[in-house]
Parts: C-alpha cells; structure tokens; sequence
C-alpha cells in the first residue's frame, strides 16, 4: 500500500508540474512550417433523448504540436518520436509504441510521472484492474508494420487508481473534458477548475486550447498557434440536427495514416451526470484528392453498442 500511494503522489505530482510549468509566448514565425490540412464534417447528430450536447473534441493523435512545430507521433500517446528518441535511455521508449515496457502503464503516464527505467519494475498493477471496465479507450488494429497488432489508447483501469480517478468515470473532475484528453493536453483530471484558466493572457482557456490541439501553455494568438489551431463550427440544420465542421486539422505530410479520434460528450440536465461517445478513423489523405471528407454520426438510436470504439470509414 506503501508503495501504491508513493507511486500515486509521484503521478499526480507529474501531472501538477506539467500543467503548472513556464508559460510560453512564441514569436510571429518562430519555427513554424506550413502543415498539410484536411476538414471534417460530421452529420445527422442527435443527443440521446432527455440530454443535452455539452461537448466535441476532435484530435489527429499521429500528430503533437509543440513550440511552433507538428511533429509525428508514431506511438499517437501525445510523445512526439523527438522526444521519445531523446528519453528513451532513461525511459526504454520505443517510438512505434504507447507501451514500451509495461503493458498496463502508458508511456504517457511513466513520462508525466518522471518514472525512470530503473523503477518501472515497481509499477505494479492488481489482476483485479488488468482488464479495464471503462468505455472511454479507443481499441484499433495497427497494421503499419504489416503484423496487426490491437492497439489500446486511454486511461487503463490501472492508470486510473494510481491517479486516484475512479475506473466507471471518464471525467473525473466534472469539467466537460475525458480524463485521458486532459492528460494528453498538459492538464490535471483531478483537478476541475483549471479547464477555465487562461494565465498566458490570451483569453483562451485550457478547455478550447485542448479543443484546438494546441499547446495550453502558450499564446493561441501566435503566428504558429494559428496555423496549427483546429476550428470548429455547428450548424443546426433544418431537420433539427447538428451538423459538426472541425477544419485545419493538420496531418502527416508523407501520406502516411492518421489517426483521428471523435469524443462527444452529453449532459443529463436533470443530474448533470454526462456520458461518452467515441469514435475513430484510420485516415490516408489521398493524392489529388479533396481535403474534405464527411460522414454522418455514428450513434445509432437505441443502439448502445453503437456508442464507443466505433471506426469511421470515408
């Protein structure tokens, strides 16, 4: 138990830093690259009825933005191949994996956490917790090295009770974003009030930074910022429902797969108690071909199978 709770402090402790270090304004150009881009419409969507739409975030994971740069994120677990490359002596990441060394604690979490090689032989984790309950990962098939391997990204079970989140929950801190995306943005998911800060002086909050996919801590007004930020835009259509236009969303250049995540949030008025829906699509933007793809919402009335892990095709 001893243990358990040091590794708990050390994780949380992590994740406080993350979200508390130096603010970052960059100059007008600095190091920014002009990305390649597509834009994505999503049609028919309709919230469960009794509930109310509270949310969307859309996320490329096979890319990381940061200080003015896209780079690639072959694991697509928020570490950019950069950075793995440089940490892996001290960590034993892989570039290609979310899970170098330990199968139930992400090479996110072990960064956040600052958990060196040498101790990853204490994380433990209770068979109890191996198999995780929660609906909020995304499972896919990666098959870039020509052997499919089932890919798991999010919040494993483990993860979740070292954090001190609870395994039923996606979003712990109630603040209208998934604990595994806060994470991934540089936020504490124990922590409800930080979606609303804006200390960089920008206006924009973590909340809307997270939703852009670009880097909380630093200014959205920023020459590369701008480029690099998503854009998302809702149209109630006629028939009542909303149709969801997210554009700029900057991707691979060598043609090469995206992965793009979909989580939509909604909201029980009457217990304010929310619920997650989640999709994904393996993308390869196709030479000569429009930017611009569409679908309608995945979410089939009545269907509960429906509502998580589902793969959008174009």
């Amino acid at each position: 138990m001893k243990k358990l709770l040091t590794f708990s402090l050390i994780l949380l402790t992590g994740c406080l830093a993350k979200t508390e270090k130096t603010l970052v304004e960059l100059e007008k150009g600095e190091g920014a690259d002009i990305p390649k881009v597509i834009s994505i419409k999503m049609k028919q969507f309709r919230p469960t009825p009794g509930r109310l739409f509270k949310e969307i975030f859309v996320s490329n994971f096979s890319t990381k933005v940061s200080r003015g740069r896209a780079e690639d994120s072959s694991s697509r677990d928020s570490l950019s191949d950069a950075l793995k490359s440089q940490t892996s002596a001290d960590y034993g990441f892989s570039a290609g994996s979310p899970n170098s060394t330990n199968p139930y604690f992400s090479d996110l979490m072990i960064y956040l956490s600052g958990i060196r090689f040498a101790q990853q032989n204490f994380l433990h984790c209770a068979a109890s917790l191996r198999n995780s309950k929660s609906d909020d990962i995304i499972k896919y098939i990666d098959s870039r090295s020509g052997s499919p391997v089932l890919v798991e990204l999010g919040l494993r079970d483990c993860e979740k009770s070292y954090l001190g989140l609870k395994p039923d929950l996606f979003d712990f801190d109630k603040d209208g974003i998934p604990d595994y995306l806060e994470l991934r943005c540089g936020m504490n998911p124990r922590n409800g009030n930080d979606a609303a800060l804006s200390p960089v002086g920008d206006n924009i909050s973590y909340l809307e930074k997270c939703k852009r996919h670009i880097p909380i801590d630093e200014n959205a007004d920023s020459y590369a910022n701008k480029l690099y930020g998503y854009n998302y835009k809702i149209e109630i259509e006629q028939d009542g429902t909303k149709t969801f236009h997210i554009d700029n969303i900057p991707v691979l250049k060598n043609d090469a797969q995206n992965l793009i995540i979909f989580y939509i949030v909604e909201m029980d008025p009457s217990t304010a108690r929310t619920y997650l829906f989640t999709a994904y699509t393996l993308l390869t933007p196709e030479a000569g071909r429009t930017a611009a793809y569409e679908f309608d919402y995945w979410v089939v009335p009545g269907n509960i199978a429906t509502y998580t892990n589902q793969e959008v095709t174009f």
